[in-house]
């Protein structure tokens, strides 16, 4: 389970990680959430910090990945 701070009520939270949970890394075929990717995530009422990795160093996807999360 991923850690998440938050000021939101429970359902902004839930829509928010069923949205990332869709994003799939195009390389592997896997999602970034079940790929372990992602491993922090605060919610405020005003923005969201997401701090998340790539597959690897040199990621030619990461732009790619950091969009789909925006």
């Amino acid at each position: 389970m991923l850690p998440i701070e938050t000021t939101e009520d429970d359902a902004a939270v839930e829509v928010r990680m069923a949205a990332l949970q869709e994003i799939l890394d195009p390389e592997v075929g896997l999602k970034i959430v079940a790929l372990e990717l992602l491993y922090r995530i605060r919610l405020l009422s005003d923005a969201v910090h997401i701090a998340m990795t790539m597959t690897t160093p040199a990621c030619p996807m990461g732009e790619y990945l950091r969009r789909q999360v925006e």
